[in-house]
Order: structure tokens, then sequence, then C-alpha cells
């Protein structure tokens, strides 16, 4: 089995843990709880309780009469989603469940405790020229739009001496060289998923609603949003419909910060509003939000909304959204024997490796080099994909 230590591990948390301070995942347990408190009013069974359970359910159904017809999501008015069509008849609805979970369901796993770390502003690296996009093309299947990473080596992890958010699993930083190959510039997204639903591809999301939204899957509003709540199996599964496959973890870092070992996919400086959606002032975890930053989300954002948070080869939200599923299993020693090329992670293991922070991180998260870890049948709502060709 493999072992936890030196990453970020997504579980709930208890107030003043580490995780709940430094952690890469949010409290999905709590925030379940406050959705349930807030839906039965601070009353007993009584009338008063009854009647305010009514006027939200009222309020509720006013503001989705509001909403249709519209695609305006955060005041930004979208496009036809990259010319990719919509599915003509609505898909059939999964077995009817509560539109707020009782409960949430996470991994549990070690975490491990760190020292204080130094401002990232202590860091000074003078970045050389990086790749650009030299190739850019759609994939028949789904219309994603790919762009080519061109083969090579690149510098992967880091080290404390470097790294000012360093956890442990990153280290050591060393050289790995890759085939070419052409990775989707954005998250793999609700309309896309329901086309391989529909056509028998992949299963549904283990849930239709989000944090936010409790029709994130069904609603056309939400269809340029990336899908959530699927498991390491369901991403594979997409991805295989669509005439590709996971990247490995060696090919979502490169895609990420390019060859020059950068922190983030724009540089090293600290992410803010207008770079990646992240745990920012809306952000409901209260233990990470960062205050002096905005980036106009609660949750989930329509993808490639944050264009200055792109990577050195055009890939967009490679930092912050959801966290993005991999083909390789967790193992966080690995980078201390892994093969120099073309490595494609452990053999065994009981995690897989999820990469890029989300919605719910902080700052040290949202990091190229940042590793976590889930068991392959978890689903989140903070944890989405995006697929790889072979060229």
């Amino acid at each position: 089995m493999s072992s936890n230590v030196g990453q970020k591990s997504l579980q709930p948390s208890q107030p003043g843990s580490a995780i709940g301070e430094r952690g890469a995942g949010a409290t999905c347990r709590e925030h379940a709880q406050l959705g349930r408190l807030q839906l039965r009013g601070r009353g007993g069974p009584g009338d008063a309780s009854k009647v305010f359970l009514l006027l939200l359910v009222l309020g509720a159904v006013f503001m989705a009469a509001g909403c249709a017809g519209t695609n305006d999501v955060g005041g930004t008015r979208l496009a036809e989603d990259d010319g990719v069509a919509l599915p003509s008849v609505v898909p059939q609805q999964p077995p009817a469940e509560e539109p707020v979970p009782a409960s949430e369901s996470t991994p549990e796993a070690t975490v491990p405790s760190f020292a204080t770390s130094p401002s990232p502003s202590a860091v000074t690296l003078t970045l050389p020229p990086d790749d650009v996009p030299v190739d850019v093309r759609r994939n028949e299947v789904d219309g994603a739009e790919m762009v080519l990473i061109p083969a090579g080596s690149f510098r992967m992890g880091s080290d404390p001496q470097g790294d000012p958010y360093f956890w442990g699993a990153e280290s050591p930083m060393h050289e790995v060289a890759l085939d070419s190959y052409w990775i989707y510039r954005t998250e793999v997204r609700n309309r896309m998923y329901r086309r391989c639903v529909e056509e028998g591809g992949c299963p549904w999301p283990a849930k239709v609603y989000s944090r936010t939204e409790p029709d994130y899957y069904t609603n056309l509003r939400f269809m340029a949003y990336p899908v959530i709540y699927v498991s390491w199996y369901a991403a594979a599964a997409y991805c295989r419909w669509a005439g590709g496959r996971l990247p490995t973890e060696a090919e979502w870092e490169k895609a990420a910060r390019g060859r020059d070992g950068r922190l983030f996919p724009w540089g090293n400086e600290p992410p803010d509003g207008k770079k990646a959606n992240y745990c920012a002032r809306e952000c409901p975890l209260a233990s990470l939000r960062d205050q002096s930053q905005s980036d106009g989300y609660r949750a989930t954002a329509p993808v490639r909304l944050f264009p200055e948070g792109s990577s050195p080869y055009g890939v967009f939200d490679m930092a912050g959204n959801v966290l993005e599923w991999v083909s390789d299993r967790f193992d966080a020693t690995y980078y201390q024997w892994s093969p120099t090329e073309n490595p494609l992670g452990p053999e065994s293991g009981d995690r897989r490796v999820v990469r890029g922070g989300s919605w719910a991180s902080n700052a040290e998260a949202l990091r190229t080099v940042a590793r976590a870890s889930l068991e392959a049948s978890d689903t989140l709502d903070m944890v989405g994909f995006r697929c790889v060709v072979d060229n």
C-alpha cells in the first residue's frame, strides 16, 4: 500500500486541524451540515419552521424562473462553448436523490505536519523563455481544443531550497524526458460529458448538484463548467470514449509548468483573482480563504475564464477550478526511483494522483508540483479531469 506522507490529504477536517489550515481539499462534511442547517432553519418542527422552509423553496423556484433562458454566468456572457453542439435530447434523470446530501463521503488519509513556510515573496527566479503553443487542433469526437506538447525534457518536482511551500512528496527535482502528446486546453465540461453519457460511454456523475447549485449537471447555464463528482474510473472511461487517455503525472506537470521549473503555470508569483479560481474572498471555506483577493466565484467557474493564469503552452486552468485526475497511482517516494523517460507511475497502490488544486484550495495547493491523492472510486465536488491524445 502506498504512503500518504508528504502529500496533502483531501479528508474532512476538524477546527484547528492541519488540513483545515493548510490542506489542498475542502471540508465537505462541515459544509454539507451547514447546508442542511440552512434548509431546516433554526426552529423546531413547528409551524414557523415549516413556513420558513416553504418560503425558501418558493424563493428557489422564482430564482430558477428568473435564470431560465439565459447563459449569463457570473456577469459574463458565455459564448457557444467552442462550437461543441449541445445534445438535442436531455438525458434521462438518474435515480432520485435529495438535492442536499445528508453527508459527504471523503477519503481518510494521514495528515503530515509541516514547518512554517517562508513568504513566497522571498523567492526570486529569472525565468528563461519557454515554449509557446506550436500546434492547436480539435478532437473530432468531443470537439475539445488540444495543444501539442513537444517532445523533450523538463524539470519535474521541487526541493525545499527553492519551494517556499514544500510538502515533501515533490522531491527531488529531476529531469524527465517525454514523447510529444496532445493535451486538452480545458477541463472536460458538463456539455462534453453529457454527450458521452448519452452515447453509453460514461456513467452518470455520482451527484447532479454542486455545493452551490442544485442542478449543476442538468441546467444549461452550467454546460461550460467542469464536470464534477466523477471517479477516476469514470474519467478514464470518458477519455477512452474520446479516443485518448488520462495524462500521466509527468505529462500533466510538463503541460502546466513548461521546462523552466516554475512554481505556478504563470510563473513564481502567488495566485490572485485574475489568474485562478481558488479559495479567495468568495470561498465558503473560512480556514483557507484569501481575503485579499476576489475571483468572483464561490465554487467552480466556467473553463478558460482566467487566461492570465494559463501555462507556457497555453493550457487553461492548470491551477484551480477543479483538481484533475491523472493516470498514475500515488507513492510519496516515487520521484526517488522513477524512470527518467516517460514515467507511468508505480505499478501498484490503492490511491490515484490528483493535480492542480481547486476552487477549495489555498495558494500552496495550486503549485504545478503539488501532489495529492484519492481512492479511485472517490467522487468530490472539487475534482474533474482533462484528457491527452497520443501524437
